[in-house]
């Protein structure tokens, strides 16, 4: 899990707001992510987990805690239990564009519309990035 220089978080947000944390570590894999939650939270460490920076807003002050950047990346196409239909298994850290040309390169219909949001999937498109699309050449967005 490799500690980086700390830079200023207005860098690496859509708003351009953030000061500079005490500390940095980015994740490139789930396990390095998870090694590093665990050595913060051990140390006692103020902490801030930083996915894609968009819609975040921060205190333009010094941050005296360790930010875990997610950079973790890749997407899986795994079993669903509904005939004709696809699940894709994403990484928190990867870019949400190349979800969506992923799946429409392999012909899945319904996250088309979702392109040009800013941001990785992460924390609060989990559910998204969880969800069930249909192999369609019409968009349709279903829920497992």
């Amino acid at each position: 899990m490799p500690e980086v220089p700390p830079v200023p978080l207005s860098r690496l947000t859509t708003l351009r707001t953030g000061g500079t944390p005490a500390r940095m570590i980015d994740a490139h894999t789930t396990g390095e992510l998870v090694d590093a939650l665990r050595e913060t939270w051990a140390d006692g460490d103020d902490w801030f987990v930083l996915g894609g920076g968009s819609n975040l807003f921060i205190d333009d002050e010094p941050f005296e805690g360790t930010v875990v950047r997610i950079l973790t990346s890749g997407i899986d196409r795994i079993p669903s239990p509904r005939p004709g239909f696809a699940r894709l298994r994403v990484q928190a850290g990867h870019d949400w564009d190349e979800v969506v040309a992923s799946a429409v390169a392999q012909g899945l219909g319904g996250i088309e519309a979702l392109s040009g949001i800013p941001g990785r999937p992460g924390p609060p498109r989990c559910r998204t990035s969880a969800r069930t699309v249909r192999r369609s050449s019409r968009p349709s967005w279903r829920s497992s």
